[in-house]
């Protein structure tokens, strides 16, 4: 007791619940500015208009009489393979990010457990 007073002080030292509470918190913020970050490298999205104008004169060369149906056909094929492989290759990085929110979220219930058993003892 402190001369004056006529109840005890609290203890206000950090307790274990408190730290396991503030710890996670900390770490859902850090996630939740990893997760949000704009991210420009190692995306890969390529729709280019000049090189598919590109492909197409080069496919129909100097005939003029070559199918345009065929290359539009062949063109349409080789787009799709494209953005298949681009989505197999973005899918890898949105399922990291899907994993640091899942972390994410269980290190919010951490936090709120620790905080509520803090609370409580």
């Amino acid at each position: 007791m402190l001369p004056g007073l006529d109840s005890s002080v609290a203890d206000r030292s950090l307790q274990f619940w408190e730290g396991v509470g503030f710890a996670a918190f900390l770490l859902v913020l850090g996630l939740s500015a990893w997760i949000i970050k704009p991210k420009t490298k190692g995306w890969t999205f390529q729709l280019d208009a000049k090189w598919l104008l590109a492909d197409g004169d080069k496919k129909q060369g100097d005939n003029p009489s070559a199918d345009l149906e065929a290359i539009s056909q062949l063109q349409k094929r080789e787009l799709a393979e494209h953005m298949e492989d681009y989505a197999t290759g973005n899918q890898t990085k949105i399922d990291n990010l899907f994993g640091l929110l899942q972390l994410s979220v269980v290190l919010l219930a951490v936090e709120a457990v620790g905080f509520m058993l803090d609370l409580t003892t």
